[in-house]
């Protein structure tokens, strides 16, 4: 599994109308994120980490250019 970047959280649950499973979301201090910015449903956790990972990967590309 990949090393989770820090600012993200990954938990099991059900969010709105979407079904059960595992999400990820950004966060920042104590803030609680909009259901908006919740991606997800992933089956593993496992998916949601490297999904949450490779999409801090891309910014972080994106940011360097």
């Amino acid at each position: 599994m990949s090393n989770l970047p820090v600012n993200v959280a990954v938990f099991f649950g059900k969010v709105d109308k979407r079904p059960s499973g595992w999400y990820w979301t950004p966060i920042s201090g104590a803030e609680i994120p909009h259901s908006g910015s919740i991606v997800g449903p992933f089956e593993t956790k496992a998916e949601a980490v490297e999904d949450a990972t490779s999409q801090a990967a891309a910014t972080e590309h994106r940011g360097q250019r």
